[in-house]
């Protein structure tokens, strides 16, 4: 058996299927929203960031995410926007709260709004390190679903790792390790607030003359930046190699 490690030099994630380009051409108008911010019962700290993600499309980064002033956004400062080129009326919209899911959702209108929200979250603190060091700001955290095991991520308020990532497949031939104090964003540039891992069961076809060996992986989500690029290890018989 020979092992192979694979790093991620540029630090970005890419699903390991096709991902359909954006249409070309001007986005729909926005969807608009404002309102105000509860987290663990109490009012939003200023600055805190509100952003919103979409089950059909993609959305631009336009406005998407703000910070609240005070406990309140689009409120005398920027509204959050929802917009993107193949965003369909009817769509569901979710949003988020320092990346942290509200479970709160509407649904998308080209050019609907201002929409009021009342958004409230729960994010439940980080355990104390125990070494008597203040961390750096408040920790969240995320949900992860690797290889079928649902699990949490611990990550701070500017998307670093708290506690140590390794994950291995059920075949013992893919493990993905991140450090301990890895920097993981979303592709705008939030705090992950997920990580995803399994089996691709349709992988697209692969380039002239090479071959997939053994399974191929689905790493999501789309887009997420590692600093420092995270590794992947992949195990695989060289008999298998065509």
């Amino acid at each position: 058996m020979r092992k192979i490690a694979i790093f991620i030099v540029t630090g970005v994630l890419l699903l390991l299927c096709a991902t359909p380009a954006l249409a070309n051409g001007i986005p729909k108008l926005p969807h608009a929203f404002y309102g105000s911010v509860e987290i663990n019962g109490a009012s939003a700290p200023g600055g805190t960031q509100v952003s919103a993600t979409v089950n059909i499309g993609e959305i631009i980064s336009t406005q998407n995410p703000v910070t609240t002033v005070g406990d309140s956004f689009g409120i005398g400062s920027l509204y959050l926007l929802v917009q993107g080129y193949d965003i369909p009326d009817g769509a569901t919209l979710t949003f988020y709260v320092n990346g942290v899911s509200t479970s709160q959702t509407d649904t998308f209108v080209a050019g609907g709004g201002p929409t009021p929200l009342a958004l409230t979250v729960t994010i439940a603190p980080a355990a104390p390190s125990g070494n008597g060091v203040g961390g750096a700001g408040p920790a969240y955290y995320g949900e992860t679903t690797i290889f079928g095991i649902e699990g949490r991520l611990l990550i701070d308020s500017e998307g670093k790792i708290l506690r140590a990532i390794e994950a291995t497949s059920a075949d013992g031939k893919l493990t993905i390790t991140i450090p301990k104090g890895t920097i993981a964003l979303d592709k705008h540039g939030n705090p992950l607030s997920s990580l995803t891992a399994d089996i691709d069961p349709s992988p697209p076809d692969p380039p002239e003359d090479a071959h997939i060996i053994g399974l191929a992986y689905d790493l999501g989500p789309d887009g997420a930046t590692f600093d420092p690029p995270i590794t992947i290890e992949y195990t695989y018989d060289p008999d298998e190699v065509p």
